[in-house]
This record gives structure tokens, C-alpha cells and sequence, in this order.
């Protein structure tokens, strides 16, 4: 709730979920925006799939290589694009109903 309380364009955009059987992109790309914030990125970082890039990058470095014994807690990632849009097209038909 914080997050939608210090930004009230996200409030706009989840407002407008369900005005029409299509997923709008400017809705998807709120939600896009608004994922990354849940998952503690900064307002800087507007894609899924860049931030799932920088968490991915934080924890194998440089190389991009998962080392042996390294455990990985994708439950900490935000879900990809195409996911997101796949829920969000979920979300858009309960509304509509």
C-alpha cells in the first residue's frame, strides 16, 4: 500500500484494469513498473526482465555462471514478462466478469 500511496499514477493504471477484454500497454507497463518497485528495485528500474537481469548479475557477478553450491531463491526474482502478462491477463478477465 505504501507504494501505491506515494505514487498515485499506479492507482490510475490498476484502475483502468478491466476496462476492456485487451491487456492496454500503457497498463502493462504500469504493471511492469509497479512489480519492480514490490520487488525492491529502484524507481529507476521500469522492466521486469532488467531487474530480473541485476538480481541475476548480483548474485552469479560478472560471469554469469552459477557456481556449485550456490543456492538460488527464485521465489526473490520478479516473475519475467511474459508471466507478468499472462497474470495480468488473468487479473483483466476477473475484473471484466
Amino acid at each position: 500500500m505504501k507504494i501505491l500511496n506515494q505514487n498515485s499514477k499506479f492507482i490510475q493504471i490498476f484502475a483502468a484494469v478491466g476496462d476492456s477484454w485487451e491487456i492496454d500497454e500503457l497498463v502493462l507497463s504500469g504493471a511492469e513498473e509497479f512489480t519492480c518497485r514490490l520487488y525492491g528495485f529502484s524507481p529507476r528500474i521500469k522492466k521486469v526482465d532488467e531487474a530480473r537481469e541485476i538480481k541475476i548479475k548480483k548474485i552469479c557477478g560478472s560471469s554469469l555462471e552459477l557456481r556449485q553450491g550456490l543456492s538460488v531463491d527464485l521465489s526473490t526474482f520478479p516473475p519475467c514478462k511474459r508471466v507478468l502478462l499472462e497474470h495480468m491477463k488473468r487479473v483483466n478477465f476477473q475484473v471484466c466478469l
